[in-house]
This record gives C-alpha cells, structure tokens and sequence, in this order.
C-alpha cells in the first residue's frame, strides 16, 4: 500500500507532537516536512499557544489527539 510509509509519518508525527513536542527546526521537522505541513494544514498540529501567541514548538491539537488515538486503535 502506498499510504503506509506517509500513515507512519503521521503517527511518528503525532506521537511526538503528543509527547512534548518538537521544533519546526528540527532532524524530524526537516526529514518529514510534507507530513509535518499536512498536520499543520489539517489543524493536527499546531505552534499556536495561545491568542495571538506562537512558538517554535509544533505540539498536538485535540483533533490531532483524535486522529493519533484512532490511528493507533485506541478508539
């Protein structure tokens, strides 16, 4: 299947998004920056911290969170 390699990306992603985040420069940002843009279009992930308020670090949105869970088959 085609998706797979791009569905473990998103997981990988997630997980870490989940787990405290990770820079928008980091190793992983760089390697899977079109996984990381499509989380960030799809509002899974997110550098926002508050209003108005953003920081280097992509962290998961509850949608995110969602989407990880049922990834993962905890839903």
């Amino acid at each position: 299947m085609q998706d797979q390699p791009h569905l473990e990306a998103l997981v990988h992603i997630l997980d870490q998004a989940w787990r405290g985040g990770f820079t928008s420069k980091s190793d992983l940002a760089r390697e899977k920056a079109p996984v990381v843009a499509m989380a960030t279009e799809r509002s899974l992930i997110t550098t926002r911290i508050g209003p108005n308020h953003y920081s280097n670090t992509h962290l998961i949105t509850p949608d995110g969170l969602k989407v990880l869970w049922s990834l993962k088959g905890l839903t």
